[in-house]
């Protein structure tokens, strides 16, 4: 064999790895592709399961708030009226108290 056929020889054969070699590039790329295909599949099921499992969180959460707020107004409500009730009874023991020092100076 002459130098010549030989290095055609080694360039043919480099020349069928390299086909060889892109074809498992090929290959690799579509099976990537689908698996990336398939992983952005399970993300967007896994994505929406968790977007309806907040939002059902958020409800839960925001009912509970609303519960504490309409509680909190009512023990607001409670208290405004026991201080309004204090302060006329303050005001009407007050008055009572005037009156019996009036009374106390009559008698006395």
């Amino acid at each position: 064999m002459s130098d010549d056929s030989l290095t055609l020889r080694v360039l043919i054969d480099i020349r069928e790895e390299l086909r060889e070699t892109n074809k498992r590039l090929d290959q690799t790329r579509t099976e990537l592709k689908d698996e990336i295909s398939q992983t952005r599949v399970e993300l967007t099921g896994e994505l929406a399961q968790t977007r309806r499992e907040l939002r059902s969180e958020i409800v839960e959460v925001e009912l509970r708030l609303a519960t504490r707020f309409t509680e909190l107004t009512a023990a607001t409500r409670d208290t405004h009226s026991l201080l309004v009730d204090r302060f006329d009874l303050r005001d009407r023991m007050d008055r009572c108290e005037r009156e019996i020092e009036e009374l106390k100076k009559q008698v006395g």
